[in-house]
């Protein structure tokens, strides 16, 4: 692969367009967002999977804003990052898929490259809780899009499916948090939680929350969120 940054630069503008599936010809129009099914692509190029946290650690590194997509600009820009970074792979990280095929075939170094930098920040995530806490915060963020979210009244949330199955990504995995089943069979029952959506609020203080095993000391004066006073009671009255 050439070097130099003009056509380095070229490069990957070309392989951002194989990868959002652009076709030559005049017709064609210009594809400067890869959605969320181009991701897709990318992913499984990666030997990754949308089911796993990768392209939201990929998006996070590169400060992608518009949910659940990376722009033209921030591929371009976040992979001249990747491929001027020094340093091995980790331990036991995982490859490419083998079977790639023309014309994705010649950038294959520089998928590796984005693989390992993707390998890399998991490791940082599952020992660095300041970076996990930054991260956790930026997904809300990033998943804003009509397929997720949910209107109730004024408040714009979450919707619930989505929030379960991010968090049975992000814990225990990257994060503990002892009571998850018990949370998530509570925010999945409708008489238990009267709640249509997962607020920001909600959402980023259940990271706190976490933290929080034996709920015999839990306080309600502590200003936690409505939802979670109703957990703790709900799972008391259990004994």
């Amino acid at each position: 692969m050439l070097s130099d940054p003009p056509r380095q630069h070229a490069q990957l503008g070309e392989l951002f367009d194989i990868i959002a599936g652009k076709l030559e010809g005049p017709t064609h129009p210009v594809v400067d967002i890869l959605s969320l099914a181009h991701l897709d692509t990318l992913a499984k190029a990666l030997g990754l999977s949308l089911n796993d946290t990768s392209m939201y650690r990929l998006a996070w590194t590169w400060g992608c804003e518009t949910p659940l997509s990376i722009s033209r600009n921030e591929f371009l820009n976040g992979m001249s990052k990747v491929l001027s970074e020094v340093g091995s792979s980790p331990k036991g990280v995982g490859s490419v898929a083998s079977d790639l095929k023309s014309p994705m075939l010649r950038f294959k170094p520089w998928l590796e490259k984005l693989r390992n930098h993707i390998d890399n920040i998991d490791s940082v995530l599952r020992t660095d809780r300041k970076m996990f806490r930054k991260f956790y915060r930026f997904i809300f963020k990033w998943v804003q899009s009509p397929e997720t979210m949910t209107r109730n009244g004024s408040e714009l949330g979450m919707n619930i499916k989505t929030a379960v199955e991010l968090w049975h990504m992000l814990f225990p995995s990257y994060w503990p948090f002892e009571h998850l089943e018990q949370w998530v069979t509570f925010c999945t029952t409708e008489k238990l939680f009267a709640r249509e959506v997962i607020s920001r609020d909600l959402w980023e203080q259940l990271l706190e929350f976490t933290q929080i095993t034996d709920y015999s000391a839990y306080n309600v004066c502590d200003a936690w969120p409505s939802a979670i006073d109703d957990f703790v009671e709900h799972v008391r009255s259990k004994g």
